[in-house]
């Protein structure tokens, strides 16, 4: 998918997403921020690691540039379709670009086994994705200045499943999910709080059905 068009998706799900989150809980006078809210953090990609459990989970973070200390940026979520990579999300989707044009975090996370996601019980991999997903989101909320208000996820095919995942698992630190071809996961689904949803799929889509029914899977590896 093009730039441009993740553009037209993207942003309005961000302005809708943003309107309807709950507001955030002012900071306590005797918690410090972190170092992103006193200096500007460096701008660029970089690709990064979080141990979860015994496993070392990877993740591509981009950083736009022009921020300025004390300024709380959204955090993008960004998932791979199966088989793919944070990287190759990162190429395919251009978001990064977007990123810096609109002043927020986009991060891209790798999955495992060869780059899938637990999305239910038909997933190629038992990964704690929602404990790794948890923690990254701690990690960068340390490092840089996140508005908890504004974290958003996204994704393709089991990358949109991913997001849905985040919907319905941890509904307390996701403002809204846009996810793009992902079908729904099959487990129980119980969010904490509402959460916000714009999602795009295709009729025609052989691979994730969009009345439902089997999946037909092809790994494409970048």
């Amino acid at each position: 998918m093009r730039s441009g068009m993740w553009s037209l998706f993207l942003l309005p799900y961000l302005v809708i997403a943003a309107a309807a989150s709950p507001p955030r809980a002012p900071l306590r006078a005797s918690t410090l921020p972190p170092p992103g809210c006193v200096t500007a953090p460096a701008a660029g990609s970089t690709d990064n690691s979080v141990l979860v459990g015994r496993l070392a989970r990877t993740y591509t973070l981009h950083v736009p540039p022009h921020g300025r200390a004390g300024w709380r940026s959204p955090l993008l979520l960004a998932f791979h379709g199966s088989g793919g990579t944070g990287r190759g999300m990162a190429a395919d989707t251009e978001l990064s670009t977007l990123a810096d044009e609109h002043a927020f975090i986009v991060v891209y996370p790798d999955g495992t086994k060869g780059g899938f996601w637990n999305v239910g019980s038909y997933s190629d991999t038992t990964a704690d994705d929602v404990t790794f997903i948890s923690q990254l989101i701690n990690v960068l909320s340390r490092r840089h200045c996140i508005d908890h208000r504004r974290i958003f996820a996204t994704g393709i095919s089991e990358g949109g499943g991913m997001a849905h995942r985040l919907a319905c698992d941890l509904a307390s630190r996701i403002a809204a999910i846009g996810p793009v071809a992902g079908g729904s996961i099959d487990t129980a689904c119980h969010p904490q709080r509402p959460v916000s949803v714009i999602a795009f799929h295709g009729t025609a889509d052989p691979f994730v059905p969009y009345h439902g029914g089997r999946l037909r899977c092809r790994t494409v590896r970048r």
